[in-house]
């Protein structure tokens, strides 16, 4: 099979298995007891990561999760919201009722005909002190100026009757809430609902949302919809973006902007235009996201139905990817980022392209490649990528990625264990080997090509030379550098290290010209 069909078997193969890369994960489950779905996250103003599950509530304190329930004075362990009020109360709403976090312990906060106003699901504050709560039968304000006397509820004057399940109280004394299946808008100017006409579908909106750059935000089970700074109507941002079955939403904007959404296959992350899903495949324990939380230290937290709780450490940071992404090895010996775009990877069963954090193809010794353990990889000007391969000599993939050639005894180097090469200043390709150090002639700007390896004398892999009367080219099994020119070669500190100093410095120089 020619090395095209062989590219296009890989990238079907790619493509039917969907992968992904992987990130790392925390998880906290049955052994924290929390053992049912989680409902809600919380990190309170003292550093407290609160979790709110149908078997109570939960506190972590960074070693141990703490369990409260009725007999610590909540209504009920059924939990379905959490809020920190900007004084500082903790706000925990129930199956069964309100309650509050008072002098390290929780109290029951009456509401006036609670049972008239049906279940408690939505809350939010001003910072002038207004708490908002949401009910079946419309939306609750009260004024929690004294810490020491419970808020009066009462309807919102004006407010429709109708289901109240998601809340956004802003600064400017504005509050946002669902009314049934359209979004309401309370401000000074009285009352403004919206609905098909303003570009919403019909939809229980319970999530809502204001990020950095101005646009709100608001998400329904199966619908999620914007309207940017200065539009008058929303726009449908969901394409792309599973549903979300839970009665409670969740939605966030991360440290860096990002807007990050719980689904039935995944969070959903909007990066770049378009919505991104991590769940299982990525590492998680369950798909269905209940809650996200991202602390203070960058973490995030992710609530699951049935799996507890996710910490997603390393979060912007570090992205990993395993067999299960599509690398052919997990035992990676050379990384290269090309001038395309593509990072090239060299494990010990192949050469790898990933090509926006997806393995987009695998070229091995049945492809045409000298060896299957790709030990090192340099680009050179002309964008051609060369190859060192343990055993399989130097190969060199042109500039399209669709022609292989393979170096060997041939143009001169003997030796086929290759286990680092290097492109030095004058553009002269250096292969490092169990018995010697090889040299080629000039690649030149335009022939990307090698006419001959000329060898060195057999050092064990590692040796130095001259590239002229400043510096002195010192290349080891290890690493490639440049150092300026003199007997003590080796000892100096170097001017471009591929790895680390201390790799050479526990090198003995073979070349006495260094």
């Amino acid at each position: 099979m020619g090395l095209r069909l062989r590219i296009a078997a890989v990238l079907l193969l790619l493509a039917e298995a969907a992968w992904a890369q992987h990130y790392r994960f925390r998880h906290y489950g049955p052994e924290e007891g929390l053992s049912t779905a989680v409902s809600r996250l919380l990190q309170d103003r003292t550093g407290f990561l609160w979790v709110g599950t149908g078997n109570g509530l939960f506190r972590y304190d960074g070693a141990r999760f703490q369990h409260f329930s009725t007999d610590d004075g909540l209504p009920s362990t059924s939990i379905r919201n959490l809020h920190e009020t900007p004084d500082g109360t903790l706000w925990v709403v129930t199956g069964r009722g309100l309650a509050r976090l008072r002098h390290h312990a929780f109290e029951t906060v009456p509401i006036q005909g609670r049972k008239d106003r049906g279940d408690l699901h939505a809350m939010d504050s001003s910072p002038g002190g207004l708490v908002y709560l949401g009910s079946d039968r419309g939306l609750l304000v009260g004024t929690a100026d004294d810490p020491e006397k419970a808020p009066g509820f009462h309807p919102l004057s004006g407010a429709p009757q109708d289901p109240v399940n998601g809340i956004l109280a802003e600064p400017n004394n504005t509050v946002w809430f669902s009314c049934g299946l359209r979004l309401c808008l309370m401000n000074r100017g009285g009352l403004r609902i919206f609905g098909e006409a303003d570009g919403l579908p019909p939809e229980r909106w319970g999530a809502l949302l204001r990020s950095p750059d101005g646009t709100l935000w608001v998400r329904g089970a199966q619908h999620l919809s914007v309207m940017t700074p200065g539009a008058d109507r929303f726009t449908a941002r969901d394409a792309g973006l599973p549903q979300s079955s839970n009665t409670i939403l969740s939605m966030i904007v991360d440290h860096d902007g990002a807007i990050l959404v719980s689904t039935d296959l995944g969070l959903a992350r909007w990066r770049n235009g378009q919505w991104e899903l991590i769940g299982t495949r990525q590492g998680l324990e369950s798909d269905t996201i209940t809650d996200v939380l991202q602390d203070r230290e960058g973490s995030i937290w992710i609530g699951m139905w049935g799996a507890g709780v996710a910490r997603w450490t390393g979060y912007g940071e570090w992205t990993s990817w395993t067999t299960a992404d599509g690398l052919s090895s997990n035992l990676i010996w050379a990384i290269r980022r090309h001038p395309s775009g593509s990072m090239w990877i060299g494990t010990d069963r192949g050469l790898v392209e990933l090509r926006n954090g997806v393995a987009v193809r695998v070229l091995t010794k049945k492809d045409g490649l000298g060896g299957d353990k790709v030990k090192g990889l340099v680009t050179s000007p002309d964008g051609a990528l060369w190859v060192a391969s343990l055993p399989g000599g130097v190969s060199r993939l042109d500039p399209s990625g669709a022609h292989i050639r393979v170096y060997g005894a041939a143009d001169g180097l003997s030796e086929d264990r290759v286990v680092a090469i290097y492109l030095d200043g004058e553009n002269r390709l250096w292969a490092s080997t169990g018995e010697g150090l090889y040299r080629s002639d000039g690649l030149g700007p335009h022939r990307g090509r090698v006419s001959n390896f000329g060898g060195l004398p057999a050092t064990g892999g590692k040796s130095g030379f001259p590239t002229d009367s400043n510096t002195c080219e010192c290349v080891s099994t290890l690493a490639a550098f440049s150092a300026p020119a003199g007997p003590d070669c080796p000892s100096r500190v170097p001017k471009r290290n591929l790895f680390r100093t201390l790799i050479w410095r526990t090198q003995t120089a073979v070349d006495s010209r260094c």
